[in-house]
């Protein structure tokens, strides 16, 4: 980006076209920093916490399958149900670490975590609240916790969201 062809806030002064060193070394660092946010974008939130949400989900899709016989009697929630929730999760949390380790992450794949973590959560607050997995005390606690969690990363994946709205290229702003 040249300032023959960009009028914004980092065009080149007169100063610095005359040869004043100090005028153009700010603009010069500005314009560095301005390309780090348009190129590069400020995604380092949402890789965070990308990685961060297939790290737990993965190890738990994991123990869904593992453990299922055990945790059916523990918690009450049937291993018929375990096992595709394990195996799903384990996708999930495969295509959550992909999008993370992007050279860019995506707009609309965030998005649609973000949605996914927002209707995993509806669903197993949901689920607790009816009783309708009919699962043992420690179940419906860990049911509500998971979801409470996923609510979390949800949020903080929101406001990296807003973030990369705000810094990406082509944005509105």
């Amino acid at each position: 980006m040249t300032s023959a062809n960009y009028s914004g806030p980092l065009t080149t002064t007169g100063a610095a076209r005359s040869g004043d060193g100090a005028a153009r070394s700010s603009h010069g660092a500005a314009r560095s920093s301005h390309g780090a946010a348009q190129g590069g974008r400020d995604d380092s939130l949402a890789r965070l916490t990308l990685k961060l949400d297939a790290a737990v989900t993965g190890p738990n899709g994991l123990a869904y399958l593992a453990l299922a016989q055990f945790l059916d009697s523990f918690l009450g929630l049937d291993a018929a149900l375990l096992y595709p929730v394990g195996a799903f999760l384990l996708l999930y949390a495969a295509a959550v670490q992909f999008t993370a380790t992007r050279p860019r992450v995506a707009r609309p794949a965030l998005a649609a975590i973000i949605t996914a973590n927002l209707l995993w959560t509806v669903l197993s607050l949901t689920l607790a609240a009816t009783d309708a997995l009919s699962a043992t005390t420690a179940g419906t606690v860990w049911v509500v916790l998971q979801g409470l969690v996923v609510a979390g990363f949800a949020g903080v994946q929101w406001v990296a969201l807003g973030r990369l709205r705000h810094t990406g290229s082509g944005s509105a702003g």
